[in-house]
C-alpha cells in the first residue's frame, strides 16, 4: 500500500512529465484524448479504483491543457 503523500508525489511527477511532453510535441485534441484513455486503462489494469482513476486522469488532462506559458520544472 502506498501512502497518500507518496501517491500525490508520483502523480505530480507524471503530470509534470506529461506537461513537458505536450510542450515539446504540441498534442492536439485527439492525442490528448488518447493519452487520457491510455493513462486510465493503465491505472485500471494496475488495480486502482474507478474514483481514483477518474480523478488522476482529470488531473492529467488539466495539466496538459493548461497555458504552456506557466512554467513547470523539467523532470530529472
Amino acid at each position: 500500500m502506498v501512502s497518500q503523500q507518496r501517491l500525490s508525489e508520483i502523480l505530480e511527477d507524471v503530470y509534470t512529465r506529461a506537461a513537458h511532453l505536450t510542450q515539446e510535441s504540441r498534442l492536439g485534441w485527439y492525442k490528448r484524448a488518447k493519452l487520457r484513455r491510455d493513462f486510465r486503462w493503465e491505472l485500471i489494469e494496475l488495480g486502482y479504483d474507478k474514483k481514483f482513476v477518474d480523478t488522476a486522469a482529470a488531473g492529467l488532462i488539466l495539466r496538459v491543457t493548461r497555458d504552456p506559458s506557466l512554467k513547470t520544472e523539467p523532470p530529472s
